[in-house]
């Protein structure tokens, strides 16, 4: 499998997690930038807090299974993270898919 971020191979890049996998199983996805996935990789949340640790209640889960995740609704619907400052800016919007964070809580 190619690397997500260059030309090496998955086994031979420091980025890649085999699979293109975080540690928990979830994939790492379309929706997230290049930087995201590879600050992802290094236990980082794209919004900038730490992704739920292995025995933490988020680990395994997304942001869409997240107390703290609504829908923002104007000529379009956008999920917002009640966590983090609301703007009306594309770099505040939260994907659904996006592995929880450490400060995820049960819907």
């Amino acid at each position: 499998m190619a690397c997500l971020f260059c030309d090496a191979t998955a086994d031979s890049c420091e980025w890649c997690a085999p699979g293109g996998r975080l540690a928990s199983g979830i994939p790492l996805t379309q929706s997230m930038s290049a930087q995201q996935q590879r600050r992802a990789l290094l236990g980082v949340h794209p919004m900038g807090a730490q992704l739920a640790p292995p025995g933490h209640p988020g680990h395994g889960l997304t942001c869409g299974d997240c107390r703290h995740l609504y829908a923002k609704h104007r000529s379009k619907t956008y999920l917002k993270c009640k966590l983090n400052k609301n703007t009306n800016s594309k770099s505040t919007d939260t994907r659904a898919k996006w592995p929880a964070c450490i400060l995820w809580e049960e819907a």
